[in-house]
């Protein structure tokens, strides 16, 4: 049962991540979106070690993709917002 605590707790955790990108929306710094670039990487080393079915691998992976893609667009808005105000 602890497995799947886990596997669960990473799915509510990749989607948090993906909450918190959309909660800073205009306002991200590049510190605060740094910050959740190192959780999601955390979290990276917890997804590679997860044993689970192949479904449930790849409802994972496309939770960490979101993840990703949210971070990397607003690290983008970030930069721009710090560079050219």
């Amino acid at each position: 049962m602890l497995g799947l605590e886990r596997r669960f707790g990473l799915e509510r955790r990749l989607l948090r991540v993906v909450d918190e990108v959309k909660a800073l929306d205009g306002a991200a710094s590049v510190e605060s979106v740094r910050g959740l670039q190192h959780v999601l990487h955390f979290l990276d080393g917890e997804l590679e070690a997860t044993v689970c079915t192949a479904e449930r691998r790849r409802e994972l992976a496309r939770l960490r993709r979101a993840a990703g893609i949210a971070l990397a667009e607003a690290y983008a808005r970030a930069v721009l917002a710090r560079d050219f105000g």
